[in-house]
């Protein structure tokens, strides 16, 4: 099987968006355009403002916004291994400090019908006293856009893309839940793990998509995607991961609450001279009700022979179950490729389990953990194997306000023998308004 080159990439994303352009223009040429007739009734262009103003004013807009302080101690324990000519030495170090966090967040949503856009963003800022005077990156930025368009009444277009940029130490506070546009899907415990182990400083990812609805019972959709993240203080041909996808899936609504799924994909990774193409596909199933959903997906993948491995299976699975009125419960597991972890560790398997129960109308305990490993690396010694647990307690004291208290625990070794280890308690006051319509 021939490499699928990064030109055969684009080409494809080029051929995607000229097909998305000739479906748009035979859905509507047909239609009349009232900003045209209203030009040629008045003889004059219209002004940017009048623009914007006709395109804004049939949709729904919606401002999410919120902000959280905490102030915390964290403990922090290291150690590295390394070898020499006489033996191998090990070296540890020990920090504990307090700090401080800051996150607003803030998102804007504009709907009108199947066409909406997000934007939204929640910085983590830190303050850390032994920091002061230090040029460290004390944050992590993370940016997100969702807009989704409908070409015709039976044609989707969906564009995402996703920057994150940030020290490995303010990434552990990813973990802090928040408040999300429902059209926006919060990162899930693992892959906020999977940041706060990386050691990439600096990671974007974007993807286009279609999605064609064929009959009443089957979809079909198109994805074309891609992923760069980079780490400081690596060699020079290691430091960047360039991750290609393609994915086309066929989904049959079997029944209204279970759905069959038949997929098809192409991984490219490009990583300084490690050069590998995965190419495979596979089945899942879903079923939804009002009280336990789940859904799992798997198929094998076959690597060119640039791969470490020729042969990977890929899998995805979750699970939830509501107990009672106050308590639900969760499980999650997937193998799959990982673009956050840099350089190599590209094969992610993640297994984690979490607990919800609402004590009261006005306090809940949430209870997550999860169990990373990342393997198939260039370098064999930096596969890795982690884990978090974070017991988290909520108190609402107003409708606009929480207090929140958490424990936190994050360790990671890898196989050259080096660890490290996190634990953290925090004590922070959410403000949480409700959205603005206007």
């Amino acid at each position: 099987m021939s490499a699928f080159s990064s030109r055969s990439f684009w080409t494809l994303l080029m051929l995607s968006l000229l097909c998305i352009c000739g479906l748009a223009q035979s859905e509507n040429q047909a239609e009349s355009n009232p900003l045209a007739d209203q030009q040629q009734s008045s003889g004059g262009d219209p002004d940017l403002n009048q623009i914007l103003h006709s395109a804004l004013q049939n949709f729904q807009r919606r401002l999410f916004y919120s902000a959280t302080v905490s102030e915390g101690y964290i403990s922090t324990r290291a150690t590295s291994t390394s070898a020499d000519s006489n033996a191998i030495r090990i070296t540890s170090s020990w920090l504990r400090e307090a700090f401080t966090v800051f996150r607003p967040y803030i998102a804007l949503n504009l709907h009108r019908g199947r066409t909406g856009l997000t934007l939204q963003s929640a910085p983590v800022i830190t303050y850390i006293p032994s920091r002061v005077g230090r040029f460290d990156i004390n944050g992590f930025l993370d940016p997100r856009m969702d807009f989704s368009f409908a070409l015709s009444p039976r044609l989707e277009l969906d564009v995402s893309g996703t920057l994150r940029y940030g020290d490995g130490w303010s990434q552990a506070f990813v973990l802090r839940p928040q408040s999300s546009a429902s059209s926006v899907s919060s990162s899930t415990s693992a892959e906020s793990a999977t940041q706060a182990l990386s050691s990439a400083q600096f990671a974007v990812s974007g993807q286009v998509g279609l999605k064609w609805q064929r009959s009443r019972r089957q979809e079909l959709s198109l994805m074309v995607g891609k992923g760069y993240s980079t780490v400081p203080g690596q060699a020079t041909s290691n430091n960047a991961s360039d991750v290609n996808i393609v994915r086309g899936q066929v989904v049959e609504h079997v029944t209204p609450l279970i759905s069959l799924v038949g997929y098809s994909q192409i991984h490219q990774i490009n990583s300084g001279t490690y050069k590998c193409t995965l190419t495979g596909g596979g089945l899942g199933l879903s079923q939804y009700a009002r009280t336990t959903s789940w859904s799992l997906e798997a198929g094998p993948e076959y690597g060119s022979p640039g791969c470490n491995n020729r042969i990977q299976v890929s899998v995805s699975g979750g699970f939830q179950h509501a107990l009672s009125n106050r308590t639900a419960v969760d499980f999650y597991t997937g193998r799959t490729i990982n673009t956050f972890y840099v350089p190599g560790n590209y094969w992610v398997t993640s297994i984690g389990t979490g607990l919800h129960h609402r004590t009261s109308d006005s306090t809940s305990l949430d209870l997550t953990g999860s169990y990373l490993h990342g393997s198939n690396s260039w370098d064999a010694l930096n596969d890795y194997s982690g884990f978090f647990l974070t017991p988290r307690f909520q108190w609402r004291v107003t409708e606009n306000s929480t207090v929140i208290t958490e424990y936190g625990h994050l360790a990671s070794t890898r196989r050259s023998g080096s660890t490290l280890d996190h634990d953290w308690i925090t004590l922070g006051l959410s403000w949480h308004p409700n959205p603005k319509i206007f």
